[in-house]
């Protein structure tokens, strides 16, 4: 999706795609992965997980420590 955002992470040395999905509610843009929480920024949204870990059909994560940012050349 053009706009878009994709949260990667790893677990047990493999490296998982999720997209993070957006929808309007009365002018107001929210994220979420899964119904179940929806938020108003993406920082809440990750803060959430960190918290509360996210489950998926085959295991829950905790998000612990984002990605360092590349370098810039």
């Amino acid at each position: 999706v053009i706009g878009g955002y994709t949260m990667s992470f790893l677990q047990n040395g493999k490296v998982y795609h999720i997209r993070i999905n957006t929808k309007m509610i009365e002018d107001k843009k929210t994220y979420y992965f899964l119904e179940d929480f929806e938020t108003g920024t993406l920082f809440e949204l990750i803060s959430h997980y960190i918290q509360m870990g996210l489950n998926t059909p085959h295991f829950k994560v905790f998000l612990r420590q984002s990605c360092p940012l590349p370098e810039q050349h």
